[in-house]
């Protein structure tokens, strides 16, 4: 078939449109004459090709560009779906591995958006100040791609070793309420104690008896988490040391106290309640179960995450 062949198609088609009111090529295969029409037109279109090839020509892609450039545009392929409850598929795997990744505790990787990765969603998303609908659009995308991604591993010691060379997590050498009092049980000896292979202390003052007691797994990893994947900067200000209620998680090794976040004092209004609000929601994306803050009893000063004894 010559060049003159193909004009003749490209003015078949253009014929075709007009006659039904500018119709595109989808309308017209609604149609009893529309599948006539493209009947037709495919039945050209393959002898184009053969003659094309056999004369080395211009190849079918490019004389289908000019014949019916809209017929390109039917699916955008550049912009990503967004992913939702009850989508499924490669994509979905993708996000709960990311998930996984970061912290979460409760993803499974099924490649089904179901309620378990809904949930984590809306935590990340508040934690990072993102509109909390459940919904991994372009935003949301975004920060889960940001998120450095770093795996945490370790045992009890090397995770405490790790979070003394973190320089965005600091921690008090004394008590808050008892200042000068039993430093060998203040968040920073925990953390140096555990690091040396040793066990932390709670303090020797009201509930807690100075007991020997193991920091938490979870929890050092989830402390670890928050810095270097969530990008909070932290003071802690208790561990397993402090005055708390007789049955406090602090004296099991599961808890922290933090009073700064990214160097902002925890508040009831303002930043400090801002940061404070995406913080309990990290800690509870991470597996914290005990996530108290500002508008708590005895906790509109500091953020208390603490996780359930393995």
């Amino acid at each position: 078939m010559t060049e003159h062949t193909a004009r003749s198609l490209a003015s078949f088609l253009r014929r075709s449109e007009k006659t039904t009111s500018g119709a595109g090529v989808g309308t017209l295969a609604r149609s009893r004459r529309g599948k006539a029409v493209i009947a037709a037109a495919g039945l050209l279109l393959a002898a184009a090709t053969a003659s094309a090839n056999a004369a080395g020509s211009s190849s079918l892609s490019s004389w289908a560009d000019r014949i019916a450039p809209d017929a390109r545009r039917t699916v955008d392929i550049s912009k990503p779906a967004t992913l939702r409850a009850g989508s499924k598929g490669e994509a979905v795997s993708e996000l709960q591995r990311r998930l996984v990744l970061l912290g979460s505790s409760t993803t499974k990787v099924t490649g089904v958006f179901d309620a378990a990765t809904q949930k984590a969603v809306k935590r990340f998303q508040r934690a990072h100040a993102l509109k909390v609908d459940g919904l991994v659009g372009p935003r949301t995308r975004a920060a889960l791609a940001a998120a450095p991604g770093l795996r945490i591993t370790g045992n009890r010691t090397e995770l405490a070793q790790q979070i003394i060379r973190r320089p965005g997590i600091t921690a008090d050498d004394f008590h808050s309420e008892h200042k000068g009092q039993d430093p060998q049980s203040s968040a920073r000896s925990n953390i140096r104690d555990t690091a040396a292979g040793k066990s932390a202390l709670t303090s020797r003052y009201g509930d807690a008896h100075g007991k020997h007691v193991d920091l938490d797994t979870d929890m050092l990893r989830g402390l670890l988490q928050l810095n270097a994947n969530h990008g909070f900067a932290l003071n802690i200000t208790e561990l397993a040391g402090g005055d708390h209620s007789k049955t406090s998680w602090h004296y099991t090794g599961t808890t922290f106290d933090a009073n700064e976040i990214d160097g902002v004092h925890v508040a009831m209004s303002g930043k400090g309640r801002e940061l404070a609000e995406r913080l309990q929601s990290a800690c509870s994306f991470l597996g914290a179960t005990q996530v108290l803050g500002p508008g708590d009893r005895d906790h509109n000063t500091h953020v208390h995450c603490g996780w359930p004894k393995n």
